[in-house]
């Protein structure tokens, strides 16, 4: 009987698991992307705002780095407008801008940095 209830109780907790996953894949915004940096620069910045906005906003990439061969998830938020074209700013370590212009996020799962 101990080994049924045993047996029961980790397939409960691997199908929650399932749920938890598939629920947010489902949310995932389809703007969301992979950030992968292939160049021999530290990324110190990451910009990212609709391509008809004025204004960069804050850095997606807070107090982290993005170091050389590394890559990063960026995901959207609510507070995000709802269009698919963004551009997107790099700054590395030595303060050196890159800038990506009208990116279509809607279909672009991948941006390189090189």
């Amino acid at each position: 009987m101990r080994n049924f209830i045993k047996v029961l109780a980790s397939g409960v907790m691997v199908s929650a698991l399932a749920i938890v996953t598939f629920a947010q894949t489902a949310l995932a915004d389809p703007r969301d992307f992979v950030l992968e940096n292939d160049s021999s620069s530290i990324i110190r910045n990451v910009y990212v705002t609709p391509t008809s906005s004025c204004c960069w906003g804050y850095d997606v990439l807070g107090d982290n780095f993005l170091f050389a061969g590394d890559w990063t998830r960026i995901r959207f938020t609510s507070s995000f407008v709802d269009t698919c074209y963004y551009d997107i700013k790099l700054v590395t370590i030595n303060s050196q801008p890159s800038y990506l212009w009208n990116v279509d996020l809607c279909i672009t799962p991948m941006v390189t940095y090189t």
